[in-house]
């Protein structure tokens, strides 16, 4: 009977050891854990800055603007998903139709994103197109001064 009260009060006392270093490990996981999060949400809280890419497209074809806005989303969440997509934001600001060329609006650390699908786009709507980056500017004034500055 001695070693049975011996085997369970060891077993007791190895329990009650076992829940408090598994409450010590969890304050010290949930303090890193809200370490870690103040990190991330102080780098979200940075402001986001726009950038403006000029895009040229060269085709053949008349283009609407909803074909092309239509495309560049279809590659964009095709490659980065739609979590990168909503993070990017691209949006279509202005379309020429005569000049063949667009204002793309996006946040600033995916411009190389962007510029880098672009070559993805070869048609759209059966049209064939190619999409050609200009100039990527901070301000929507001076994209639509390079995008007019073009030739055609």
């Amino acid at each position: 009977m001695n070693i049975d009260f011996l085997i369970n009060s060891l077993s007791l006392v190895l329990a009650i050891a076992s829940l408090i270093i598994a409450i010590l490990v969890y304050s010290k996981y949930d303090r890193l854990k809200k370490l870690v999060l103040a990190r991330f949400i102080k780098q979200d809280r940075r402001r986001i800055r726009k950038r403006y890419v000029v895009l040229r497209l060269v085709s053949s074809d008349v283009l609407k603007k909803e074909e092309v806005e239509d495309a560049l989303s279809k590659v964009f969440i095709r490659f980065f998903g739609e979590a990168g997509y909503v993070k990017a934001n691209p949006k279509l600001v202005f379309f020429d139709e005569k000049r063949g060329s667009c204002i793309v609006r996006i946040n600033h650390v995916y411009v190389r994103a962007l510029v880098s699908i672009l070559w993805m786009i070869r048609d759209i709507n059966g049209k064939q197109c190619l999409v050609i980056p200009v100039k990527t500017t901070g301000t929507i004034r001076k994209a639509h001064r390079v995008m007019y500055g073009l030739t055609t």
